[in-house]
């Protein structure tokens, strides 16, 4: 179970939000192994598949509970997948929890290719071999990292054990995929 605001009951836009889960047979610590450095990440989505955030729950006193933040970007609702790998299965679990939000249901956007984006004065470029990805086949991607100026950017610094993520949703917020980069860091010329 997460609540999140509980005196509120839902997600509200530029607020941040305080959460709790707590299960009926609660995992501690130490039933957890790491993946990407830590033992649980949650991976949360608005509707319109615009604001995506990566949190990292820390434990509380009550064993068992965990505690996070988040300050939603959208009016949501948001989905949110609790990724974490049990000692006993060594099996990658996701458990996802829908959160309401104040500004109602939410609806979904018209969506359109967009394999660009620019953030803290950089600019991204997404490219796959082969052109289009399509559903059944493996599409191996690249990403490029650019100043505002165009000029390469080489240097990178590991974030979770990796150079880089790539989390991607389907429309529907009910399929996900969340790999990290596995290559060489490919330096600029």
């Amino acid at each position: 179970m997460i609540c999140t605001s509980p005196e509120r009951g839902c997600v509200v836009l530029d607020q941040p939000q305080q959460a709790v889960s707590a299960a009926v047979d609660p995992a501690l610590v130490s039933d957890l192994l790491e993946t990407h450095t830590r033992k649980i990440h949650l991976l949360i989505i608005d509707v319109g598949l615009e604001d995506y955030q990566h949190e990292h729950p820390e434990p509380t006193a009550t064993p068992g509970e965990y505690r996070f933040r988040f300050v939603p970007r959208g009016p949501g609702p948001y989905r949110l997948w609790a990724n974490t790998l049990p000692v006993v299965s060594v099996r990658e679990e996701f458990a996802r929890a829908d959160l309401p939000s104040s500004a109602g249901p939410g609806r979904v956007k018209k969506f359109s290719t967009n394999l660009t984006a620019r953030s803290d004065g950089l600019r991204y470029e997404l490219q796959f071999d082969g052109g289009e990805v399509q559903a059944g086949r493996v599409a191996i991607g690249r990403i490029k990292i650019f100043t505002e100026a165009g000029v390469p950017v080489s240097r990178l610094e590991p974030v979770m054990g990796a150079f880089a993520h790539f989390a991607a949703f389907g429309w529907s917020r009910k399929n996900f995929s969340n790999l990290p980069w596995a290559g060489e860091v490919q330096h600029a010329p």
